[in-house]
């Protein structure tokens, strides 16, 4: 058995898997003469033993860890993948999401409603059928299969075959599970030095020449975490330059719920914590049960709009800056996301910037478009000669 101990887990795998941080949730098993406590509190998933009696040995307060791993592998409770750590006798930490399958096993066996529909192999071939890429899903597939098995349930189809039937002769039944596919994993400030250099290098930079107005499009902005965070700094910058343009922004979304919880502005403490208290106080309202809402001069003259990458236009265009982190170049095939970054390339102005997830590549053929020595995931559109080399679009450089 591989072994990790993992003990900073990201909060946003909690969105990953649709549960709500800062809640404690537990479940005690007594699972024959073993009897122990599950819980997942805040960013770590604990288990603590309470009764440690095993038949098969004399000394019950330290029984041998395989036995206790063999009766939970016999009951089909865990298997070799889920299970990273046991330290006997003390909470243990597991990895989130290979924790959290062990947790729901546990609460379907204790009558939870959480259902383990679809194998790894029927999932790709709805990503097949969606034109998504198991590599950008490998990891959150478990809280995305449990929204897509709901969804089934409430739609009452009983397989993926009747799913992808279903879909078929119904194209809004295929937009509805599109969308219920998305993946709002998102914190306030996501990559600390990416802004840092927006705040202190590239929005003087675009400042210099940007008299009357600057157009900045959160492409695929979820929860709107990524607008507010662009809102911030804009305000602060405001509070140190004598003269501004006006700031037309955008957030889009093909999630029309996100779109409404953007709107709402609430988010829970654990998102703001790459922002300084003092950011806190000046841009947030404290709520009850540990929750942030934004003040509303944040909310004031942002634009959102459901909008769909792969099929819409640009929902305007002379962008200066677009942000495209962790959406279409992460969960998309390559035959589907060339054409949509195509549309997005051009809504840039020239010498405008986009910026792409830490984990990202732009897909080859887009000859405008040039790194920035300021940081990785951000490059420029130069001005002159063709955009688009379509002999090599669509390919991975």
């Amino acid at each position: 058995m591989k072994c990790a101990h993992m003990t900073d887990i990201p909060i946003d795998s909690l969105y990953a898997e649709g549960l709500q941080p800062g809640v404690d949730i537990g479940v005690k098993i007594d699972h024959h003469d073993l009897i122990f406590e599950l819980t997942l509190r805040r960013r770590l998933i604990f288990i603590q033993f309470l009764n440690l009696a095993d038949k098969r040995n004399s000394h019950p307060e330290k029984p041998e860890k395989a036995n206790i791993l063999a009766d939970l592998v016999c009951e089909g409770l865990v298997c070799g993948s889920d299970v990273f750590k046991i330290d006997l006798g003390q909470p243990a930490a597991y990895g989130l999401l290979d924790g959290i399958a062990l947790f729901n096993h546990l609460r379907r066996r204790e009558g939870g409603d959480d259902v383990d529909f679809m194998s790894d192999q029927q999932f790709r071939r709805l990503l097949d059928f969606l034109g998504l890429s198991w590599n950008g899903y490998r990891r959150v597939r478990k809280g995305v299969k449990k929204r897509i098995g709901k969804h089934m349930q409430k739609i009452k189809i009983d397989s993926l075959e009747g799913l992808l039937r279903a879909m078929e002769s119904a194209p809004h039944l295929k937009e509805e599970v599109g969308r219920l596919m998305t993946v709002p994993i998102s914190r306030f400030f996501r990559d600390r030095r990416l802004w840092q250099v927006l705040e202190d290098r590239l929005i003087p930079q675009i400042l210099v020449n940007e008299k009357k107005k600057m157009k900045v499009w959160s492409a695929g902005c979820a929860r709107g975490e990524e607008v507010y965070s662009f809102k911030i700094i804009w305000e602060k910058m405001r509070g140190r330059v004598k003269e501004v343009p006006e700031l037309e922004l955008w957030g889009t979304d093909i999630n029309p719920s996100y779109l409404e919880k953007a709107r709402q502005g609430i988010y829970a403490a654990s998102s703001l914590k790459a922002l300084s208290l003092r950011d806190q106080s000046n841009f947030f309202h404290a709520l009850p049960g540990n929750l942030f809402a934004v003040v509303d001069s944040l909310k004031d003259g942002v634009l959102w709009q459901p909008h769909n990458l792969l099929t819409d236009l640009p929902p305007a265009s002379g962008f200066s800056i677009i942000f495209l982190r962790n959406n279409l170049l992460t969960y998309y095939e390559n035959k589907f996301l060339a054409p949509a970054f195509e549309k997005v390339v051009e809504a840039l102005r020239p010498r405008g910037f986009l910026i792409i997830g830490a984990r990202e590549n732009l897909p080859g053929g887009f000859q405008t478009l040039r790194p920035s020595s300021q940081h990785p995931n951000i490059f420029r559109k130069i001005d002159g000669g063709p955009a688009i080399n379509h002999e090599k679009i669509g390919t991975i450089p």
